[in-house]
This record gives C-alpha cells, sequence and structure tokens, in this order.
C-alpha cells in the first residue's frame, strides 16, 4: 500500500478544473511509479518526432490494490480516470500485449506534468478570486458591508442603552459584557432591526413590572430571547 499521498491541490485545479481529487490522487501514484529506479518494471522506449521517451507499464490491479481508499473495484474505473488525465495534457498512454492476448498500458509524464511541484509564472497563475468565484466561493463584498452594518447598529444600541440607563436609572453607567452581549444582539438586531429594538428597550427601562426594574441592569437579560419575546407582545399592544 501506497504510504502517503500527495496532492497540489493548486497546481491541479489550474491545469484542469475538472480533475478531481481521485484523478490527483492518481497522478501522485503514477509520478512514484515511472521515476522509481526498479528493473523489475516494465518499461518500453517509443520514437516521437526524433526523441526516445520511456515509457512505464502502468497495471491497473496494482494500482487499486496500493490505493484502497479510491475504492476502485474494476480497471475500467483506473481506464477512465487515466483517459482524464491524459486529456488533461498530463501524460501520454501507449497500449501494447506483449503475448498477444489483452493490452497492456503505458505511460509517460509529459512536461506539463512539473507543474504539479514548480511554478512557471509564463504558464501558470494563481488567482484566489477566480478560483473562489468558479467554486461559488466568491467573497462578495456585500456580506463585509452587511455585517459592518450590523456591528454599527449593535454599538448604537450599546450607546442608546447606556444613554437611557443614565437618565432613568441611575447616574452610573451601566456595566456590561460588550462582547457577550454583541453576540446576544446580532442576530436579534438582524430579525427586529435596530429602531425597533430601541422600542422594545424603551419598554424594558421604563416598565412597573417589577421583574424589569429588577433586571434593568442586566442588558444580557434584555437580549435573551425569552425576555424579547415577552416585551414584543407588549409593544405590539
Amino acid at each position: 500500500m501506497k504510504y502517503s499521498i500527495n496532492i497540489n491541490q493548486i497546481a491541479v485545479y489550474n491545469i484542469d478544473k475538472k480533475l478531481d481529487i481521485k484523478d490527483a490522487a492518481i497522478l501522485d501514484y503514477l509520478k512514484s511509479f515511472c521515476s522509481a529506479d526498479d528493473k523489475n518494471m516494465s518499461r518500453m522506449d517509443i520514437n516521437e518526432q526524433g526523441l526516445v521517451h520511456r515509457y512505464t507499464w502502468i497495471n491497473f490491479q496494482h494500482l487499486i490494490a496500493e490505493m484502497p481508499l479510491l475504492q476502485f473495484n474494476q480497471v475500467q474505473s483506473v481506464s477512465n480516470r487515466l483517459k482524464k488525465i491524459k486529456k488533461a495534457g498530463l501524460i501520454k498512454t501507449h497500449t501494447f500485449s506483449p503475448t498477444g492476448k489483452g493490452q497492456r498500458v503505458y505511460v509517460r509524464l509529459t512536461d506539463k506534468f512539473k507543474e504539479l511541484d514548480f511554478y512557471d509564472k509564463n504558464t501558470q497563475s494563481y488567482n484566489a478570486d477566480q478560483i473562489n468565484l468558479d467554486l461559488g466561493l466568491n467573497k462578495s463584498k456585500e456580506p463585509t458591508k452587511q455585517i459592518n452594518a450590523v456591528h454599527k447598529d449593535t454599538t448604537d444600541l450599546f450607546d442608546y442603552y447606556k444613554e437611557q440607563f443614565i437618565d432613568k436609572i441611575s447616574d452610573n453607567p451601566p456595566i456590561f459584557n460588550w462582547g457577550q452581549c454583541e453576540k446576544l444582539a446580532k442576530s436579534h438586531i438582524t430579525s427586529l432591526g435596530l429602531d425597533k429594538m430601541k422600542g422594545l428597550l424603551d419598554i424594558y427601562l421604563n416598565s412597573d413590572d417589577s421583574f424589569y426594574k429588577e433586571q434593568c441592569y442586566s442588558l444580557s437579560c434584555f437580549l435573551s430571547s425569552k425576555i424579547l419575546h415577552k416585551l414584543n407582545q407588549e409593544y405590539v399592544k
């Protein structure tokens, strides 16, 4: 079994977006197998336009056994993957039948294969924004604007709480856990809006209810879903 599988995800993605994780794993297998200095391996020298290239026999059964995580059960699965990798320009193949029965597939790695390990500024580019766009993960500025808007509204709500607290409850400014209260406030502001949250806060601080009078010192109590739900009933009335 092959001990490890090394994948350059950025390079594979830039070479051909149709290649997936299984194709990438096979590429690592081919690199290890074709570069191995093993005299017992079946190889073939083929003259291509005056240049001699060495091809290595890829035993599909061996690949299946060495790469169990790929979960291939049939040699046809390997054959289909090699065709896909060949179409991406990373390998060339040659079929040969040494006994006249059945064909063996011999593979050689192309010059393009080295792009998996070496960056060539003339042929490669890494554009994270484009990759995110291709995958539907493009980071629009709109979500950032929304996050900033909610943060601003949260700050406005807390400032309003401090102003109303000093005006109606005590001359001393209230003390509260900003981080904890901000987490509670964000979802409520998003769903109810800042103006309504201020209106609910007015009810909370101005109520004659003994419970509210005791809890007015606690902003986190106001921001609890249970209290907001109860206040919202009164707000509607």
